[in-house]
């Protein structure tokens, strides 16, 4: 609209000293007598309409100028209001990011730390200062002051404050392509070590658990080989030694694999409502001839039904493996004792004998794979050493908690927790 009005008041100036052109052509062809004061007007008229044109055209100059200024102002008014939304969305996503991220500039100086980065150094105000003033690790210091000098990409791992971490730089670059500092990532990497080290340290008992019984066998087998079998009673006695071994290896291995599969992601459990007391009955069931002959009572205290959502054959795996511990820990003429209690949420399954306890130092380890608290003892009754560990893969896949309580000389309980729903 502005640019139209400052357009045709041009050719309204133009049309006009036309108009006064011809006019003065006319005016020639009038007598003489007339001819100046004609020619005096139209110069008075001239200059006047010229100067209220002239007006015109300044003014709707000036609001073009300002209408110009305007937009311009508004422009800028935009991007500064996209910029500063720009900025607020990359605070929000930097600031919430679970991994600690940390900016510095080609000098050293801290540009950007995240929450996660602050709850890292238990620092807080440290933007615009060194990070050589803010991080007294040695070891992370080395990695900044490689990243800094190198000005490449590169991973490396590092291990700060009792967690492992993979640190991952990149360099920053500028307008020019020229190095303005480094972005550092930390992606906490403590579960995997944790893991990596409990697989070699599962491998290495394998390996230790695996060679008894390989070479008892492979001892008897070759005795048997240089002519003790001629002897009837070193037979006998040969044969049961790889009897008994080769029936605890189909034990080990048995274990290894159930425990596999218990811990595998791809592990489907058919969950439907369970009864707890009529699974602790059929176990009760299981036990009767071998409580029989060790003098042994198992007591089930039963107040009403216990119902919770669960895997019926894994529920009462647990119920046989800790009976079977409490028998096998105990001595003659005790009683076992199973009570369940519950509250809103929580079932719980109380499973209590009269044994021999567990030491203080070893109620820590006995859910680890292998573990035993009486070596010689679990060896003897065919123990593995992968039970306890079992049970407590099978309570976790049903969302539920397992605790132990123990004596020495007087007895083991152990609780089990399961949610109703």
């Amino acid at each position: 609209m502005h640019k139209s009005n400052f357009r045709q008041a041009i050719e309204d100036v133009v049309i006009y000293n036309i108009l006064l052109f011809f006019v003065s052509m006319i005016v020639f062809t009038i007598g003489a007598d007339y001819r100046q004061f004609i020619l005096l007007g139209c110069l008075i008229a001239s200059m006047v309409f010229n100067a209220i044109l002239i007006i015109r055209m300044v003014r709707l100059m000036r609001r073009e100028q300002e209408y110009t200024l305007k937009r311009l102002g508004e422009q800028l008014q935009k991007k500064e209001i996209e910029q500063e939304h720009n900025e607020l969305q990359y605070v929000t996503i930097m600031e919430n990011v679970k991994n600690p991220i940390l900016v510095l500039n080609r000098f050293g100086d801290i540009v950007i730390m995240n929450k996660a980065m602050r709850h890292l150094a238990e620092t807080s105000h440290v933007i615009g200062k060194n990070y050589r003033a803010v991080f007294t690790s040695k070891e992370l210091q080395y990695i900044i002051d490689n990243a800094q000098i190198s000005e490449e990409k590169y991973k490396q791992e590092l291990h700060y404050h009792n967690h492992y971490y993979s640190v991952t730089t990149s360099p920053l670059l500028d307008h020019h392509k020229e190095f303005s500092g480094n972005i550092f990532v930390f992606n906490d990497i403590t579960k995997m070590k944790v893991t990596e080290k409990l697989q070699k340290e599962f491998v290495a008992n394998v390996s230790h658990e695996l060679k008894t019984p390989v070479s008892a066998i492979k001892g008897a087998s070759e005795l048997l080989l240089n002519g003790a079998k001629d002897n009837p009673e070193i037979l006998e006695e040969f044969l049961q030694i790889i009897f008994k071994e080769n029936e605890r290896l189909a034990y080990m291995i048995e274990d290894l694999l159930e425990l596999s599969r218990v811990d595998s992601s791809d592990y489907r459990m058919n969950f439907q409502s369970v009864d707890l007391v009529v699974v602790a009955n059929e176990c009760q069931q299981i036990f009767k001839t071998k409580l029989y002959e060790q003098s042994m009572q198992l007591e089930i205290e039963i107040a009403e039904p216990m119902i919770v959502f669960g895997d019926s054959q894994r529920l009462k795996q647990v119920f046989i493996n800790l009976i079977e511990n409490a028998i096998k820990y105990s001595n003659e003429n005790t009683t076992i004792t199973i009570r369940f209690t519950k509250d809103k949420h929580n079932i719980y399954i109380i499973c209590e004998d009269q044994g021999i306890g567990i030491p203080r130092k070893d109620l820590k380890h006995i859910f680890d794979r292998f573990y035993r608290v009486d070596k010689a003892r679990s060896r003897d009754s065919g123990g593995t050493g992968l039970g306890l560990a079992i049970v407590k893969s099978i309570i976790a896949r049903h969302n539920g908690r397992i605790y132990v309580k123990s004596q020495e000389g007087k007895g083991t309980m152990f609780t089990i927790e399961l949610p109703i729903n």
